[in-house]
């Protein structure tokens, strides 16, 4: 019941509305939830890559609010003059924050967006588009590793024969990375002309060709991609009566809040955490069924209700 046991397209049009969403809204409110649910997301998926990623973004949004405030100059509340006498308003500072906190947000989407959308994912939905494209990718993206891998063997072989690269003769470390790196790119051209020939022994050039399917669309999927419908529908709704947009020149403008305001933010919070939602449900499922067979365990084990125990 994870998110990312749902179908490639269910996962594709939620991260990519939520990054259009996040990139598009700058009304203070909804810019908090977005960067706030971003790293809800991502901190359930990878908890130590949310934290380390998030004191970055924080750092990163400050520093990007100095510098927007210091070499743009609008707004009419003044905080002070820089060194070469230009003025620093308040307006030019927020709208810096703004900013960064856009491109945090956005930065967070797309780090649970490369966790969750696995690679079969994104060769599965450009294969249906183009399928040379999505067969070049997979091949390249395979063999990458493959690369890696086989470096660090080649290394460690001749590290055994007493010809490694950790010389401290920079003459012997040249010539013996040399050979490695040699080595390393004869293996990657046998290794191409292996594939290339396998791939079209089971012609994938042909044009009526047939590909394996690893995902199927569901009725849940058909659910939850009317659910998103739905949540979206009511979200752009308020984009368009200018529920999610303010001005910051020449000063900070935010639309007057009313009770459908209150609406379009919790819809908008609800839809940016359908993927925590959805791995709290998993969790506290696997909790209670776990929980049930213990206590299923329990039962067998009493001798009171299944007789005298036997030695």
């Amino acid at each position: 019941m994870r998110f990312d046991s749902y179908h490639p397209l269910v996962n594709f049009v939620f991260f990519a509305s939520v990054l259009v969403m996040a990139g598009s809204f700058n009304q203070p409110v909804f810019l908090s939830l977005s960067l706030v649910t971003s790293f809800v997301c991502l901190f359930s998926i990878r908890k130590k890559t949310a934290v380390v990623t998030g004191i970055f973004l924080l750092c990163f949004t400050l520093a990007y609010a100095l510098y927007y405030s210091t070499f743009h100059h609008f707004g009419v509340t003044v905080l002070r003059s820089n060194v070469i006498n230009n003025q620093i308003t308040v307006e030019a500072f927020v709208f810096g924050m703004v900013q960064g906190i856009k491109i945090s947000a956005v930065i967070l989407w797309l780090r649970s967006f490369m966790t969750i959308f696995s690679m079969d994912k994104v060769v599965y939905l450009l294969g249906c588009i183009l399928p040379k494209l999505s067969l070049f990718l997979a091949i390249t993206l395979r063999y990458l590793p493959l690369i890696n891998k086989r470096f660090a063997e080649i290394k460690v072989a001749r590290k055994c024969i007493g010809r490694g690269i950790e010389q401290k003769n920079p003459v012997k470390f040249l010539k013996n990375i040399s050979q490695v790196l040699a080595a390393t790119v004869n293996w990657s051209l046998e290794a191409m002309i292996i594939i290339s020939n396998s791939m079209r022994s089971r012609g994938y050039q042909l044009r009526k060709r047939t590909a394996y399917e690893l995902f199927s669309f569901g009725s849940r999927d058909r659910i939850m991609l009317l659910v998103m419908t739905l949540a979206q529908t009511c979200i752009w709704s308020g984009h368009f009566l200018d529920q999610t947009r303010s001005i910051y020149n020449p000063e900070i403008t935010i639309n007057q809040i009313t009770i459908f305001s209150y609406l379009f933010y919790t819809v908008y919070a609800f839809y940016c955490l359908v993927p925590v939602a959805l791995q709290l449900y998993n969790h506290l499922r696997f909790d209670y069924l776990l929980a049930k067979y213990d206590e299923a365990l329990m039962d067998i084990s009493d001798p009171v209700l299944y007789g005298k125990q036997r030695y």
